[in-house]
């Protein structure tokens, strides 16, 4: 178990490339309009993303996006 993850059950989670200016962009456009900090974030390369991809069986060697983790689901756009 994730230490803290009842906090992330309760939140969205952003998991993103954190070597990629274009991902690095879009985290902080998000920061910067996100009033009621419901965002976190996780860059793929940290072991917070590789436990949750781990948890929801996601192969990021197949994605080459930003993934979105809420209420139990996952979305990848």
């Amino acid at each position: 178990m994730l230490n803290g993850e009842i906090l992330y059950q309760s939140k969205g989670i952003i998991l993103f490339d954190g070597i990629c200016n274009l991902c690095n962009f879009w985290v902080n456009f998000i920061i910067n309009r996100d009033k009621r900090n419901y965002f976190l974030f996780a860059p793929l390369q940290s072991e917070t993303a590789k436990y949750l991809t781990k948890k929801y069986n996601i192969d990021t060697n197949k994605i080459n996006s930003v993934i979105l983790i809420e209420k139990n689901n996952y979305y990848i756009k």
